[in-house]
């Protein structure tokens, strides 16, 4: 088994002399060029590789995902607001639960599929106020994104007034339906 170690590795370091490399998802050899910054798979399966395992994360690794995300925007991205951020991964399985996979807004059915736009995402009622337990809820990833900063009350109002200026309107769509 070490001698085969040895024959890949001195391959490998074969194919780097002449500038070439072995994509480790489709297996091709090519040009170091057509590689990512990593040189782990080419430019082709690069945008492949990384949906996949986007798409396969477990409910506890999003979370912990979106965590990441929430600590950095407070922390790094604005830290002259000072906002406070002291939410857990079990406070998210919590409001998962408790909320029953829905979207706190809309109640449309939540996922964990980051190339969704149902999937969940941590949003702060109060854009105002750090991630506190008391402040957050989950919503759609679009929903959120429709929503950024607004104030909640004012979210709400826009909403009804979208509602009752559309209610004339015929669709013929279903949320679902677009996954």
């Amino acid at each position: 088994m070490a001698n085969e170690k040895s024959r890949r590795m001195n391959f490998q370091k074969e194919l780097l002399k002449e500038g070439k490399k072995k994509c480790y998802i489709c297996f091709q050899i090519k040009k170091i060029e057509e590689f990512g910054y990593r040189l782990e798979s080419c430019k082709d399966c690069m945008p492949k590789s990384l949906f996949e395992r986007r798409s396969n994360h477990s409910l506890i690794t999003r979370i912990r995902i979106k965590l990441g995300a929430a600590k950095h925007n407070v922390l790094k991205k604005c830290p002259e607001r000072k906002l406070e951020f002291n939410i857990t991964e079990q406070d998210i399985l919590n409001l998962w639960e408790n909320q029953n996979h829905k979207c706190y807004y809309s109640n449309i059915e939540l996922n964990y599929n980051h190339n969704d736009p149902n999937c969940f995402s941590i949003d702060r009622k109060n854009s105002e106020i750090g991630y506190i337990k008391d402040n957050i809820c989950l919503t759609a990833t679009w929903i959120n994104t429709f929503k950024m900063g607004i104030p909640f009350d004012k979210f709400i109002w826009i909403c009804r007034k979208i509602a009752e200026n559309t209610k004339n309107i015929q669709i013929n769509y279903n949320i679902s339906e677009s996954s």
